[in-house]
């Protein structure tokens, strides 16, 4: 992976800076979040096959469904931490509305809120590691429970995993750094937040071709 021209490809697009708007307006609809979700999908495939330019919007429809996909995935990902995150708050307002507080009960409602942070960092930690993978993956496939195959998940991860670990740990940096464009009047986030996941996308793309080359060429 080159990272410096992952850094550089979106400016290397013509029409570049209306492009990111385009896509930031998008993302901030709430119906239309998927086709832009969609469009990151596409680029990673794009840059993937050797082509490094920005695609069209002229396919919405298959756009929108690669960002359903994608967003369906997750949500099945995060499942089991939203319901343990329930129980755990459930359980937690029930010890606070016990009539007699005793230090047994006080000491298991301290113990379920520290648990339940615990719990909420490392699936957190997790869902850093996996998103990459689950976008990859239906970038990949045009299968409905692509994001969910875990055995192309391992396919992937077995070509190299360090150079994944080293693409994830990249992608987060790079995302976190984004939000300093809040900074330029408040408005930079339209232009560095997009730059930002245009780059990623780049970034995924290129760790999709190094990995299974011949497979891009021929789906």
């Amino acid at each position: 992976m080159d990272i410096s021209r992952s850094l550089s490809f979106p400016s290397r697009n013509p029409n570049w800076l209306p492009s990111l708007l385009i896509w930031c307006l998008l993302a901030m609809g709430i119906v239309t979040t998927p086709l832009a979700v969609g469009y990151m999908i596409r680029m990673v495939r794009n840059v993937a096959r050797g082509n490094e330019f920005f695609p069209s919007y002229a396919d919405k429809g298959q756009l929108y469904l690669d960002g359903l996909r994608y967003m369906l995935a997750c949500m099945v990902i995060a499942l089991p931490i939203v319901l343990v995150m329930l129980g755990n708050a459930y359980y937690a307002h029930t010890l606070e509305e016990q009539q007699h507080c005793t230090a047994a009960s006080i000491l298991a409602l301290l113990s379920s809120k520290a648990f339940g942070r615990m719990l909420q960092s490392v699936y957190l930690a997790i869902s850093v590691f996996v998103m990459p993978l689950i976008m990859i993956c239906v970038a990949y496939s045009p299968n409905w429970y692509a994001g969910l195959d875990f055995s192309l998940m391992r396919r992937f991860l077995s070509h190299n995993l360090w150079d994944y670990a080293f693409m994830v740990l990249v992608s987060y940096a790079i995302s976190s750094l984004s939000g300093f464009g809040i900074f330029l009047l408040g408005v930079g986030v339209l232009i560095t937040i997009p730059y930002a996941c245009f780059t990623i996308s780049h970034i995924y793309g290129s760790y999709l071709q190094e990995s299974l080359p011949q497979d891009v060429v021929e789906n």
